[in-house]
């Protein structure tokens, strides 16, 4: 069981790295929304590199802010807690129903293990209703915000704008903005916190525009009608890149469910092998070798279906 925890630790550890180089790399869109000779963009570099941290701080930091975020993200961007409570409730149940039948484990080990598997697929689901709706939503509102500031009006009646004329987070998120700014709270404050309402790079590349244009001023309608044009035009390739692999990707998830229905099977269809599988080093050997090739076999064929565009 030890080995087991410490295999998971190391293997959220990686992802959370990756997870962390991934974000670095989506923030390289200052690139793609400006030339490199733009004193506006100097000054976004600059803001960068005043909050740059070393490998190990960075790590800490984000693991610290994914906590927050997530924390954020179930508790308090759950209109019903009531049945947040029952989901979560119906998970625990549903653990100890699954170690009665198949692993006997200490009892425990199980809430524990309910309790953050439960979360983590709430978590999970969640991201990606708020992704999606992010993704359809957000250009939409910069698309406003461009109009409001080339009429010659300021950022926070954009905001203002976006929470009357749309609907969802990303409307919500520029009330609250746009509520907080008129009772003079710090701008730079007010951003930032929103960012855990929508935890994407794209936004908090338009909160740090935002914050140097308070600054010092800058070409903030080129730069957010290049960041409308590039979100827009990701999102068309995402779409086309689901439609493509769509095939490939359900014939994965078939695949990768086989061994799992296979074992469970066998807990009735051959209880002896079951026991092996589960009760001796060898079984746990053969065990680790599946769920390893499985896992790794996912990540490869997800890294190749994400270049296809």
């Amino acid at each position: 069981m030890t080995l087991i925890l410490a295999i998971v630790l190391i293997f959220a550890a990686l992802i959370s790295l990756l997870s962390l180089r991934r974000k670095q790399e989506r923030l390289q869109i200052f690139n793609k929304t400006m030339k490199q000779k733009n004193s506006f963009l100097s000054m976004i570099e600059s803001r960068l590199r005043e909050d740059k941290e070393s490998v190990w701080e960075s790590f800490n930091s984000s693991l610290i802010n994914k906590i927050k975020t997530n924390y954020y993200l179930i508790i308090n961007n759950s209109t019903d807690k009531m049945k947040l409570l029952g989901i979560i409730t119906l998970g625990i149940a549903f653990g100890f129903i699954f170690n009665y039948l198949y692993l006997n484990l200490n009892s425990y080990t199980v809430l524990f293990s309910s309790f953050i598997i439960t979360l983590i697929i709430l978590v999970i689901v969640k991201k990606r209703r708020l992704k999606k709706h992010f993704y359809e939503s957000f250009p939409e509102a910069l698309n406003i915000i461009i109009g409001v500031v080339s009429s010659g009006a300021s950022v926070s009646v954009g905001f203002n704008e976006c929470a009357t004329k749309m609907d969802g987070v990303v409307a919500t998120t520029m009330k609250e903005v746009c509520s907080r700014l008129e009772l003079s709270e710090n701008p730079h404050n007010v951003l930032l916190n929103s960012y855990r309402h929508l935890p994407f790079p794209e936004y908090y590349f338009f909160i740090l525009t935002i914050m140097v244009n308070l600054d010092g001023g800058g070409e903030l309608k080129d730069v957010l009608s290049r960041l409308s044009k590039m979100l827009t035009n990701n999102r068309i390739l995402a779409k086309t890149r689901d439609s493509k692999t769509s095939e490939l990707r359900m014939t994965v998830m078939i695949l990768a469910a086989i061994p799992l229905g296979f074992l469970l099977l066998l807990k009735f269809i051959s209880p002896d092998n079951y026991e092996y599988l589960i009760n001796t080093e060898g079984g746990h050997i053969i065990l680790y070798y599946v769920a390893g090739s499985v896992s790794f076999g996912i990540f490869l064929i997800k890294k190749m279906i994400n270049k296809i565009i």
